[in-house]
Formats: C-alpha cells, sequence, structure tokens
C-alpha cells in the first residue's frame, strides 16, 4: 500500500505536466478533444488524483490512504460521493459493480470520466449540453458548469 501510494504521489506532482499524456488516448478512442476532458479534470479536481467530494462537501485528501478512508467511511454510509481527477460519482462504481478505491488511479478515473462525457456527448451532441450534463442533470447548474470548463478551456482560472 505504501508503494502504491508513492507512485500516486509520484504521478500526482508530476500531473500538470504529464495531464496531456494520461489523456491522450482515452480522448483519442472516444473522440474527444483533450483540451476538454483536461479542462473539466481542471474543473472538477484541479487535476488531483485524491480529490474527493462526499455529499457536496469538496475535501483534498494528502494521501492515498487518507483519500481511501475516506471513500470506504462514505461507501459504507451510503453517501453519495465523487473520487479523483474526473471526480467519478459513487453511482458509476455501484452500476459499474467496481471498486470505489479503483478511481483513486489516474488512469483509470481519467478513462471511466472520458467515457462518462462520451455517453452525453452521444446522447446531446458535441457541445455545451453534453459538457454541463457530464454534471448535473439539471440544466441551469449544467449550464453553469459548462461556462467555467469554458473558462478553462481559454486558460483562465474559474
Amino acid at each position: 500500500m505504501k508503494i502504491l501510494s508513492f507512485m500516486l504521489c509520484l504521478m500526482f506532482f508530476s500531473l500538470p505536466a504529464r495531464a496531456q499524456d494520461l489523456f491522450s488516448d482515452p480522448c483519442t478512442r472516444a473522440g474527444i478533444p483533450r483540451g476538454l476532458a483536461v479542462a473539466i479534470a481542471r474543473q472538477e479536481s484541479s487535476l488531483n488524483p485524491f480529490a474527493v467530494n462526499v455529499q457536496g462537501r469538496e475535501i483534498r485528501p494528502r494521501s492515498y490512504e487518507e483519500a481511501a478512508r475516506i471513500i470506504l467511511e462514505a461507501h459504507q454510509a451510503g453517501k453519495s460521493y465523487d473520487v479523483g481527477i474526473m471526480q467519478i460519482n459513487s453511482q458509476w462504481t455501484r452500476r459499474w459493480k467496481m471498486n470505489p478505491l479503483d478511481l483513486l488511479d489516474p488512469r483509470v478515473n481519467i478513462r471511466l470520466g472520458v467515457s462518462i462525457l462520451e455517453q452525453e456527448i452521444r446522447r446531446y451532441g458535441m457541445g455545451w449540453l453534453a459538457v454541463g450534463k457530464y454534471h448535473s442533470p439539471n440544466l441551469e447548474r449544467g449550464r453553469r458548469y459548462a461556462w467555467r470548463v469554458y473558462q478553462h478551456m481559454k486558460g483562465r482560472e474559474c
């Protein structure tokens, strides 16, 4: 576990420089602009692989172990939570019958986040509506979210 935590820390500290490398393959396969997926990740987590949100409360754990503890507690309590770089919601771990701790792996998280975005694009077309739906089924919340993603794409911090 300590080796995994160390490796994830190394990936975390080099992630902004390597973000395009981690996003390239999944985005190419899905036909999604890499810049769009990276902007979503910046909005969701600031590219932090340990980022967790439990029922609307943003948490920035300092280690894999801390993030894992928070996720497992939320999972066992039946709470809604979001995990990792793309902030994958717990509904997906239940739907896909996967271990939520797997989402702390940036490669897994990005691949699944891009897959979710691809589903929304298929449903709503390549546009801001699909980006908003990645975040929320609520149109107004989605609109505000898409605007923040757009700002990240233009290089502005939100």
